[in-house]
């Protein structure tokens, strides 16, 4: 697992992932200067490492971080920053704040995806509004100082009102 994270390609790949929500494979090779079968291989073993997952959508297999990984590319980024020699302002690090925003983001995207997937009963409905209600609150009180931060309780916001007109609860 160690070999993994010392390679250049595997850290660009990370970082490639960081700034989108998701990117071909072919993508990500092109970005970072590589080759496709290699960023091809790098990839499926980060996969399996629950650091990366795919989606696909008819032909097309997207690539995205998973919430490990996204940690794993926010700690990276810190640590280029400071071998760079940028001050302490400019350097983002995994806040607890940030941290139980991306917890917050995976299980409101498990959430929208079980809603949207099967019908559900009027009593799980009822149970997920609980939930959802619960997860709003929370999301409410956290106050993030950094961008991305902000950005992530913006998500959060956003997938809050769109699971809200899933299940149908007033705001």
């Amino acid at each position: 697992m160690e070999d993994i994270f010392f390679q250049r390609v595997s850290k660009e790949i990370l970082l490639s992932l960081a700034g989108k929500k998701r990117k071909y494979v072919s993508e990500i090779a092109n970005e970072i200067k590589s080759t496709y079968a290699h960023t091809f291989n790098l990839i499926k073993e980060m996969e399996n490492l629950g650091i990366l997952e795919s989606i696909k959508k008819g032909r097309t297999k997207y690539i995205r971080l998973s919430s490990k990984g996204e940690m794993l590319a926010l700690n990276i980024k810190s640590f280029n920053e400071i071998l760079s020699g940028r001050t302490d302002k400019t350097i983002t690090r995994v806040t607890p704040t940030i941290e139980k925003l991306i917890r917050y983001r995976e299980s409101l995207l498990s959430m929208k995806k079980e809603l949207q997937s099967k019908n559900i009963s009027k009593k799980d409905r009822y149970n997920k509004a609980r939930v959802l209600g619960r997860f709003k609150s929370l999301n409410n009180k956290l106050k993030p100082r950094n961008k991305e931060g902000r950005e992530l309780k913006e998500e959060v916001s956003s997938l809050i009102r769109e699971i809200e007109m899933l299940v149908g609860t007033p705001k």
